[in-house]
């Protein structure tokens, strides 16, 4: 059975970053800098934790934020003492309804723009609401890395922007992240924060995120996933991210640090980077094409000088539950994922788009690791299903 999920990780590269010394995460910040064209990075236990401390830093009360999202982002915005309003998204690339925005913003708010699924968002609109209502946004580029906006990365556009290493994403270390400052003044508020509340990881807990990242690469191998994924249905059902954590629990995560090992394992990613990045790009291209002309999904739209790079690939399922679409797909031999099986605007009249997207959204499978075989596999099983 094809998986669903698998890390972009090597083996090798597992076992080599055991032995790292000093110095791999100002290497790491440089390389990243370098990528992205910011002037400071911030590497932090994971995407939600570099944007619980960004927004303790920042004196807005209120964030504007997609209706349509991982737990982990209202999670963080929430612990850091803001207020969340919600804003439905659009259908046809799942991002924030720049209209609904605009109608609803009040002077003073910080506004997360999210490059969804990593998909750009309009982020120069996002911009030119955030002049005219005297807000600051900031970007949630999570799912986006190596997406680009005419030509220049997402997550390098606002004062700050969030990433994340976190084991499905397109650069991964198994959980990790980083703040990116185009705002070196906000850059050492936030580090000062950041520095004072987290202490860094015992070897113990590193060893065992490289540990959890290698058994996650081992399982969804094609050769024994028939057995992950019967073993993962009867232990935890057939979806994921449905209903969301409770917000409310307390989490160490958040006063944990970021350490060299996991940064040498970023590093060695960061090698490979451009290399998955196509592999990805072509993967998405390969769905767009053959599965145009198919009547039973809905594919992701938006204009050429948007160009992502997809850390999932949704399609929506029309005309059928999601459930029974899955379902048939399983029972062929393809695993497809259920990202966000919630909206986290619990009014459907607030936000009709989240709601329907909870409700219809799969994600095909789209890590580099797949073969030219396994996409055929793919688009027969989903014109049949």
């Amino acid at each position: 059975m094809i998986a669903r999920i698998r890390p972009e990780s090597r083996y090798t590269h597992l076992f080599q970053s055991l032995f790292a010394g000093a110095g791999y995460k100002n290497a790491l910040e440089e390389e990243l800098k370098a990528y992205f064209g910011v002037k400071e990075i911030l590497l932090t236990h994971g995407g939600r934790i570099g944007l619980y401390y960004l927004l303790k830093a920042l004196p807005q009360k209120k964030v504007y934020l997609p209706a349509y999202t991982c737990w982990a982002v209202p999670d963080a915005i929430k612990r850091a003492g803001k207020e969340l309003e919600y804003v439905d998204i659009k259908l046809d690339d799942y991002n924030m309804d720049i209209e609904k925005l605009m109608d609803c913003v009040t002077p003073g708010s910080v506004i997360l723009a999210t490059h969804q699924f990593g998909i750009p968002c309009d982020i120069e609109a996002f911009k030119t609401i955030a002049k005219d209502r005297n807000c600051l946004v900031l970007e949630d580029n999570a799912a986006g890395f190596g997406s680009t906006f005419k030509e220049q990365k997402t997550g390098s556009f606002t004062p700050a922007s969030i990433i994340s290493f976190e084991f499905s994403k397109t650069l991964t270390c198994g959980q990790g992240g980083a703040v990116l400052f185009n705002d070196r003044e906000l850059f050492l508020k936030v580090k000062e924060i950041y520095e004072r509340e987290t202490k860094a990881p015992r070897y113990p807990e590193t060893i065992g995120h490289l540990s959890s990242l290698a058994g996650y690469l081992l399982i969804t191998n094609n050769n024994f996933y028939d057995v992950t994924h019967w073993l993962f249905d009867k232990t935890k059902g057939t979806t994921t991210g449905y209903p969301p954590p409770n917000p409310d629990e307390t989490s160490a995560h958040y006063r944990s640090g970021f350490d060299n090992v996991r940064a040498k394992l970023t590093h060695y990613g960061m090698k490979d980077i451009d290399q998955v990045i196509s592999r990805r790009t072509e993967i998405a291209k390969f769905y767009l094409d053959e599965l145009a002309a198919c009547e039973k999904i809905a594919l992701p739209d938006y204009p050429d000088y948007k160009l992502p790079v997809f850390m999932r690939f949704p399609v929506r399922v029309k005309d059928i539950r999601k459930e029974d679409f899955y379902t048939k797909c399983v029972k062929k031999g393809v695993d497809l994922a259920f990202t966000f099986s919630y909206s986290c605007e619990p009014d459907i009249r607030r936000a009709p788009h989240s709601h329907q997207a909870a409700e219809t959204v799969l994600n095909l499978p789209v890590y580099s690791k797949l073969t030219d075989n396994d996409l055929q596999k793919i688009k027969e099983v989903i014109l049949t299903a």
